[in-house]
């Protein structure tokens, strides 16, 4: 176990919203960074434009990232 950082998996092309963390992560250790910006996590509802909703490795985008743009998880993985 170990501390991973990952680019989400799912497209990016400003119009997909649903990404995977590509990894199994220790509760309450997830980050997610959209263009160097920390992401806030939600677990319930729909996110706002800042906001991401996620439940297991399952990650919903409030706003849909561009293909240029970076996305990742950081977690502590089991």
């Amino acid at each position: 176990m170990a501390w991973k950082t990952l680019d989400l998996t799912g497209t990016k092309n400003g119009s997909n919203t649903s990404f995977t963390v590509p990894f199994g992560y220790r509760a309450g250790t997830l980050k997610i960074v959209h263009n160097m910006v920390s992401v806030y996590m939600i677990s319930t509802g729909s996110p706002a434009a800042t906001q991401a909703l996620v439940i297991g490795t399952a990650v919903t985008m409030g706003t849909a990232p561009a293909s240029t743009d970076t996305l990742w998880a950081r977690g502590f993985e089991v």
